[in-house]
């Protein structure tokens, strides 16, 4: 088996992936964002903060992505992926919930695995 590079068209599809990922996982952020608001205001931030980024990220690497964009996706997806886990297996890392570990749930795994596809098509 020969195992060649990735074509610009491979890249730009790859990339374009992610930005649906992005998209997806903004969509995500965004509905629980009223909630984590209500929970408290500084996590509600965060939510919409992650969800606005994500909107724009994707916006960007729809088009032909310089790869510094790229390196910020991977580098915040990772980031949001790393928290995931550590809240769900230490708890909250700060917060009026800080120690507590959060509940697994559906809508948080979905987000966990867009941003890992948002990290693989980046690549």
């Amino acid at each position: 088996m020969k195992i060649t590079a990735l074509t610009d068209t491979d890249g730009r599809v790859a990339a374009r992936a992610a930005a649906v990922a992005s998209i997806g996982a903004a969509t995500i952020h965004l509905a629980v964002t009223p909630g984590h608001w209500r929970e408290w205001l500084p996590s509600g931030l965060f939510f919409a903060s992650v969800a606005v980024f994500q909107l724009l990220w994707a916006f960007l690497a729809w088009t032909r992505p310089p790869t510094a964009l790229l390196a910020t996706g991977i580098g915040v997806s990772t980031g949001l992926a790393a928290l995931w886990v550590f809240s769900r297996t230490a708890g909250a890392p700060f917060g009026p919930n800080a120690g507590q570990t959060e509940a697994v749930k559906a809508a948080g795994i979905c987000a966990l695995l867009l941003e890992c596809y948002i990290i693989m098509g980046a690549a």
